[in-house]
């Protein structure tokens, strides 16, 4: 409870007799008195990430209608290639870009058809410099699309809008996906900071920090941002706190080299 943390989510995937029983509950974090719980049994083990979804529907309902801040669903009915999926992003927003690559091209491995993981994949081709594969890699998520949900196949236009430098709609199309995926902002002020409105990238390269404080490329776009608009200061506390928090991160001493010789 020191920590903040009021309630813990925990679930089980169980065998049974005609296949499997999914189930999710809550915990007080300091004891095992469970608060609420759902289940659900499929016979398909390709089922399970569908009603994993609608078992957190209902288990937000049961705690009294608790909104799912950033829920999404996500194209894949492989377990194998959902597990490499998550490690990979949680790779990627630590700045470990070829750690990223490998489990993004695993979980493509597990599932030949899954769109977002090529668009994520696309992603980090693009940051650190291999555009022709970025390319590549958004071209077949493009060619997923017919498996998508809508929302999936906005973020991959939005982005692709980004790759090849159509700012105006990647800005109309981003602005529309924040009223359900809040954490497009990121890619929001990139798109201002390309059309070189500074002051708009600074505005939301902050409130992307807000909702993502301890990943890595939120916070080191901001330096550029506010080096962009001429915010010294900002730029250099958070290159300062970019370094503390990931001190293997090695673009963000490009970032701080370059404050030390633009302030002298």
């Amino acid at each position: 409870r020191r920590e903040g943390i009021d309630l813990v989510l925990t679930g089980s995937i169980e065998s049974s007799g005609k296949g499997y029983t999914i189930k999710t509950w809550t915990l007080y974090p300091t004891k095992s008195e469970k608060i609420t719980e759902v289940f659900q049994e499929i016979t398909e083990k390709s089922e399970v990430l569908k009603e994993t979804y609608k078992l957190a529907n209902q288990l937000a309902s049961k705690l009294g209608g608790v909104k799912l801040r950033y829920k999404s669903h996500i194209t894949t009915t492989s377990l194998e290639a959902m597990n490499a999926y998550s490690k990979a992003y949680s790779l990627e927003h630590l700045g470990k870009e070829q750690e990223a690559i490998q489990e993004y091209l695993r979980a493509i491995q597990e599932d030949p058809r899954f769109g977002k993981a090529y668009h994520n994949l696309a992603v980090v081709y693009y940051n650190i410099g291999q555009i022709q594969k970025a390319i590549e890699s958004f071209e077949m998520a493009m060619a997923q699309l017919d498996r998508m949900t809508e929302k999936e196949m906005n973020a991959i236009r939005s982005s692709y809008y980004l790759l090849i430098g159509n700012y105006k709609r990647a800005i109309e199309s981003i602005s529309a996906q924040l009223k359900y995926d809040p954490l497009r902002r990121a890619n929001l002020a990139l798109a201002y900071f390309f059309t070189r409105d500074m002051k708009k990238a600074v505005e939301e390269g902050k409130r992307a920090l807000e909702l993502a404080p301890k990943e890595v490329y939120p916070r080191y776009n901001l330096v550029w941002y506010a080096m962009g608009a001429g915010d010294f200061e900002l730029a250099d506390k958070e290159a300062r706190t970019l370094l503390n928090q990931n001190p293997e991160f090695a673009d963000g001493y490009v970032c701080f080299a370059l404050l030390e010789l633009i302030q002298g």
